[in-house]
């Protein structure tokens, strides 16, 4: 009786096999699909981080400049004043 049982406990399991079978691929494209997603969003964020970078270096170097530019008036006054 026992190599019945064998038989029937693999025939279900092949059954089971076939009859998930669909569901397994259907996860793993769902799978890549997410992977791909998630790649293109990490591709998203590195151009945004260097957007973002690339502003705030700009911004320090204005910042930069107009403090420069502030100076240079403050010293100029203070000398205009001295020499008047």
């Amino acid at each position: 009786m026992s190599w019945i049982e064998t038989l029937s406990k693999e025939a279900f399991q092949i059954a089971v096999r076939e009859a998930i079978q669909p569901d397994v691929e259907g996860l793993k494209q769902s799978i890549t699909a997410i992977e791909k997603r998630v790649g293109d969003l990490e591709q998203r964020v590195s151009r945004l981080e260097g957007t973002i970078e690339g502003n705030m270096r700009a911004y320090e170097a204005n910042i930069g400049r107009l403090f420069a530019e502030f100076k240079a008036d403050i010293f100029k006054r203070l000398l205009e004043q001295h020499t008047h």
